[in-house]
């Protein structure tokens, strides 16, 4: 019986017995016919190919505004164009920082010293200055030193251990010896050809900008609210007053870091040892190591060392700290406590830490001698760099020059008529000074001299800068200045809302407190014939002072003022003031005779006595506007 005739009678035997017969050419159609298909869709994708320099830039931008910078680092590896148009945006935004972990990249030769060839940051870097120097607008170079850093500086014994007959027992080198990768830092930032080189790439910039602190500010040391603090002072925060909205969405725009570039990830904030006692035996075992020792002979010769001097690892003092509170601190800091309160560090807390502003160890102080000369190096190379080349015309598009940061000490290095009058397209200037609290020299081989200077000598430093140089330009219409201390901007106990600085209207502050000063001292007053736009921010001034430089000001071309954190003193007086405890019990006594002698209701305020004290005009908080000023 023929198969097809028993599956016509019972379709169900059919569907119950496997079939062994190869399928029939209809059912083979279909699967023809998607492969055919899927065939001309392949060849037709691979005809697909991508438009080049025809997808216009402006669309590369909206997308990467919505990337994050890993995500754009990525499309950079998609094409060539891809990568032209995205580099466009992440380089945009620049900052190459001075730090260390840019020491290790600096080559040594056999004896462990640096070799004086070009720069280590920019010869490395001069194939990202070269490739992406036309698409930088904004570019910055950073030097700064965290106070972990300074707490535990690098290992460089100031005494060699000397075996003997009898032990081993230290004494002072015969020459000063420095910090091989601060000395390294230094050269690479004494060569002015390679950052003229550098910076010549840049010929699209428009802003330049510098961030340096030397560590002769204000130091925390042992308040851990202000360690602990996230007070940042952004590089590029200045903008164009003129058109501040379109300027909103730049500013928030990444900056990129060499750091980036050559993936050095590291926590900063994390010390390089994690007490005083691991920081004591690495110092002593480099000691035993240049004196010869090696493997295990290393601690054991440390423990002869300690075993011949009759003393131990907690005791021992390398750092010639001789007092870290003499008896008349302890005494100071004993009255304090009395009234301390809760978040502020006991004595014995502070005593303990390792970075004690008022007694540096000597490592401590060489560090920031070296540091200083570092920094001053770095600011003469990038100074002398923007006036070779803006004298061959290379920054035609900069517009404004952002000091971030300086210490006041190297204020003086910006005081060059030639900077300022060969960058004729400058138009905006912002300065940030950090007011120098300490002077740090080498008085003879072997003394390191830590000096307590007056942050009220940056007043006379800057005012130099302002009044004889940077507003006796015609082309500089805008200019921000503030104080990087002190004021309710500063992190911790210590330094919050104490030791403003006034403002830079006088040469000699003292004259900011004389009520005849805007008169007879008409000629000293700061003057800004061309500024347009001036804003201050984190000072203080007293009334008249403040009133008599803004009117000669806007007499001459100022159009706004911008103040932010600006406080205004009491007026000057010759009347003799009592003292402000009894001045201030005399008002509260006067208001409750007025008052009946019932105390204010709830929700009144009792006003504050006036804040003069024994004839001298004590500033007090009072934030001023432009608007008050004007009315």
């Amino acid at each position: 019986m023929d198969p097809n005739w028993s599956d016509a009678i019972d379709p169900a035997l059919s569907q119950r017995r496997p079939s062994t017969a190869p399928p029939s050419c209809d059912e083979e159609m279909p699967a023809l016919l998607e492969l055919s298909d899927s065939h001309e869709r392949s060849q037709a994708m691979s005809a697909v190919t991508w438009p080049t320099n025809e997808i216009p830039v402006e669309i590369f931008e909206i997308i990467i505004s919505y990337l994050t910078r890993l995500e754009v680092r990525c499309l950079r590896l998609v094409c060539k164009e891809f990568e032209n148009k995205a580099s466009a945006q992440y380089f945009r935004n620049v900052v190459v920082p001075f730090k260390s972990e840019l020491y290790s990249k600096l080559d040594r030769d056999e004896n462990g010293a640096f070799k004086r060839t070009s720069s280590a940051l920019l010869s490395n870097g001069m194939r990202i200055f070269q490739s992406f120097g036309p698409h930088i607008r904004r570019f910055a170079l950073s030097l700064e030193l965290d106070e972990d850093t300074l707490s535990y500086p690098p290992v460089k014994p100031s005494q060699e251990a000397v075996p003997s007959f009898w032990g081993i027992y230290r004494w002072p080198h015969g020459t000063y010896h420095r910090y091989t990768d601060l000395e390294g830092l230094e050269q690479t930032a004494d060569e002015t050809e390679a950052m003229k080189e550098a910076l010549k790439c840049l010929v699209k910039v428009t802003n330049l900008g510098l961030c340096c602190d030397a560590g002769l500010g204000f130091l925390s040391g042992p308040d851990h609210i202000a360690r602990g603090a996230t007070t940042l002072h952004p590089v590029f925060a200045t903008q164009n007053w003129r058109h501040t909205g379109s300027e909103s969405q730049a500013r928030k725009q990444p900056i990129v870091t060499m750091s980036d570039l050559n993936e050095m990830v590291k926590d900063f904030r994390k010390p390089v040892f994690e007490n005083p006692i691991s920081f004591k035996r690495t110092v002593l075992q480099k000691m035993a190591s240049d004196a010869g020792y090696s493997g295990a002979q290393i601690n054991e010769a440390v423990l002869m060392l300690l075993e011949t001097e009759g003393t131990n690892i907690n005791a021992i003092d390398f750092d010639e700290r001789a007092t870290i509170i003499t008896e008349m601190e302890a005494r100071r800091v004993m009255a304090q406590n009395t009234h301390r309160a809760e978040f502020e560090p006991a004595t014995a807390e502070a005593v303990n830490h390792p970075l004690i502003p008022a007694s540096l160890t000597r490592a401590q102080k060489e560090m920031l001698l070296e540091l200083e000369w570092a920094h001053r190096a770095m600011i003469q190379s990038y100074v002398i760099g923007l006036i070779d080349n803006a004298r061959d015309n290379c920054f035609k598009n900069l517009t404004t020059i952002t000091i971030a940061k300086i210490p006041s000490s190297h204020v003086y290095i910006l005081c060059r008529h030639e900077l300022w009058q060969n960058l004729s397209s400058l138009t905006n200037v912002s300065l940030g000074v950090i007011a120098d609290w300490r002077r740090v020299s080498k008085s003879a081989p072997g003394c390191v001299e830590d000096d307590t200077v007056s942050p009220v000598e940056a007043v006379g430093k800057v005012y130099q800068l302002l009044n004889n140089y940077i507003g006796a330009q015609p082309h500089i219409e805008s200019l921000h200045f503030e104080w990087i201390c002190g004021g309710e901007f500063a992190p911790g106990t210590y330094q919050r809302n104490h030791h403003i600085l006034p403002a830079p209207f006088f040469e000699q502050p003292q004259l900011m407190t004389r009520i005849d000063s805007p008169k007879t001292n008409t000629d000293d007053l700061l003057s800004l014939p061309f500024i347009k736009h001036l804003s201050l921010k984190n000072c203080w001034a007293s009334p008249h002072v403040l009133l008599q430089t803004i009117r000669n000001m806007a007499l001459s071309t100022l159009e706004k003022l911008g103040l932010e954190s600006v406080s205004l003193s009491g007026p000057p007086t010759l009347t003799p003031q009592a003292p402000l405890q009894q001045a201030g019990a005399a008002n509260n006594a006067h208001m409750l005779n007025m008052i009946g002698m019932h105390p204010a209701p709830p929700g009144v305020l009792v006003p504050p006595p006036t804040n003069i004290a024994n004839g001298v005009v004590a500033p007090f908080p009072f934030n001023a506007t432009a608007q008050q000023l004007a009315g």
